[in-house]
Order: structure tokens, then C-alpha cells, then sequence
């Protein structure tokens, strides 16, 4: 699958910086961005995104604090824009190539993330097709929710069917003991970030999504 080539592409380019992960599936509700948790609903049963120490391993002891930390509600407050901006970069490129995408919701919870969802058939006519349809999931992954570290942070892509199928996703220096960044370290944050925003120029440019989605598009309708 051409996802899968170009990951392994920028893992190698990174020096196996990049990675992907599979996260087990939930019930969750969705918020349109800036609206209350009462707004718009997409998807109930969207993939939930919490971590655990099978997903992403512990960063080196090494790490020393060496002030305060930002904190996670920071981290959301200075990175949500960009992260709306990126997901909506991928919605247009989708929608220009005509698939049917939601646009971009706050999922926010004990978890901060924000996702959409590309939708192939009629859902109110077939209501099967939900099976099929993919999320977008972006997260903002904290140490001590997934292993326990303390004031850890790293970034996450995920791509899974509604069903619980993944289809691909980015962490950076997932799976090393480079995955968490410390949070008083605004630069390395920064610098993290960086990393995901090059992800989501590659797949915008060179059509990874689309590609990606056309082959889930076959795979919808061989089980309609």
C-alpha cells in the first residue's frame, strides 16, 4: 500500500524517528471546534485514542526536568490552531478529489485530539457502510496517561476504519527512548510538532491520503 511505502520512507529519512501504532476501539462523542460538548455529533463509535505501555514505551530516566513544565492544557492552548489547520489541509485535498469528509471536531475529553471523518455510501441508507468510514484522529499524547513517565508529551496521527481497522498512523521516535519530549522544553516541542507538519505536507502533496482512501473506497464497496 502506497501509506505504508511512504512511512517507511520518512521513518528511514528520520532515522527511525517515525513510527505508527494501532489503538483499540471506544465509544466517544464528537464537538464541532469552538462548540460545546452538546453540538454537532459525528461518529458515536469513533476509535479511541488512549495509550497504554504495549503502545509507546518510557523515555530514558535520563531526561532531567530542569523547570517548570508546560502543562497539557499549554501545550493544547499554544498547538490546537495548527492542529485544526493541518487536518483541514487533508479535508480539502479530500474533498477536491471528491471524497465526502466532515470537517475537522474537538474530541477532547481526559485526552486532548481532534479528528474527522471521510464517509464512503449512503450511512442512512446503508447503515454498514458506517463500518467503513475513517477517522482521522489527531492526539496530543501524554506520558503519564500512557506509561507513567512524568511531563512527557509527543504527538499522534492515527487512521482507522470505524470498524477497527487501522489503516496507518505517525508518532514520532515511537517505539525508542527519544518518544517523549519533556514539557518544559518548549524548543524540543516545537521542534516535535515540526516532524507531524512535515507528515501532513507529504501526505497532501504527494497524494498518500487520497491513495489511502481509494483503496479503502474498493474495500467498501467489495463488502456493500
Amino acid at each position: 500500500m502506497q501509506w505504508q511505502h511512504w512511512l517507511h520512507s520518512v521513518h528511514q529519512k528520520h532515522q527511525h524517528s517515525i513510527d505508527h501504532v494501532t489503538i483499540p476501539n471506544a465509544k466517544r462523542k464528537k464537538k464541532k471546534v469552538g462548540q460545546k460538548p452538546n453540538g454537532q455529533k459525528h461518529h458515536e463509535n469513533v476509535t479511541e485514542s488512549k495509550l497504554t505501555d504495549s503502545y509507546l514505551v518510557s523515555v530514558s530516566t535520563q531526561h532531567k526536568i530542569k523547570g517548570i513544565a508546560m502543562t497539557p492544557e499549554q501545550i493544547k492552548n499554544k498547538y490546537e490552531e495548527r492542529i485544526v489547520t493541518l487536518l483541514q489541509k487533508l479535508v480539502t485535498v479530500l474533498t477536491a478529489n471528491d471524497f465526502t469528509v466532515d470537517e475537522p471536531c474537538d474530541m477532547s475529553d481526559d485526552t486532548y485530539r481532534w479528528a474527522f471523518t471521510v464517509r464512503f455510501g449512503d450511512s442512512e441508507k446503508n447503515e454498514k457502510n458506517e463500518e467503513n468510514d475513517v477517522d482521522f484522529i489527531f492526539t496530543i499524547c501524554e506520558s503519564e496517561q500512557c506509561d507513567g513517565t512524568k511531563n512527557g508529551v509527543n504527538f499522534m496521527l492515527d487512521i482507522t476504519t470505524v470498524g477497527g481497522s487501522c489503516l496507518g498512523g505517525v508518532t514520532p521516535y515511537n517505539y525508542t527512548d527519544r518518544v517523549w519530549v519533556n514539557r518544559n522544553e518548549e524548543n524540543e516541542i516545537e521542534d516535535r510538532f515540526k516532524l507531524m507538519e512535515e507528515t501532513f505536507e507529504n501526505l497532501c502533496e504527494d497524494n498518500q491520503v487520497v491513495e489511502l482512501m481509494e483503496d479503502q473506497l474498493i474495500t467498501s464497496l467489495l463488502t456493500d
